[in-house]
C-alpha cells in the first residue's frame, strides 16, 4: 500500500495532536504502515446476524435505552 503525501501529513498532524510529539516523514510512514497492518489483522466486518445479536444483548444489559 502506498501512502500519499496528504495522508502522511494528516497522520503527522493527528499524531502530534494525540501524543504531543512531532514525527519525521520517515517515522510517520513507518508508524502509519504499522497501524494499517494492525488494523488489517484485527478488523473483521460484522455480519447482519452478529449485529442483531449485539443490539439485542445491549438492550438486555441496559446499554441501549
Amino acid at each position: 500500500m502506498a501512502l500519499t503525501s496528504q495522508q502522511i501529513e494528516k497522520f503527522r498532524e493527528l499524531y502530534k495532536t494525540q501524543f504531543g510529539d512531532e514525527l519525521s516523514r520517515g517515522e510517520a510512514i513507518e508508524k502509519c504502515m504499522q497501524l494499517v497492518s494492525l488494523m488489517r489483522l484485527i478488523y473483521r466486518p460484522m455480519s447482519v446476524v452478529d449485529q442483531q445479536r449485539v443490539l439485542k444483548r445491549r438492550k438486555e444489559i441496559g446499554l441501549d435505552q
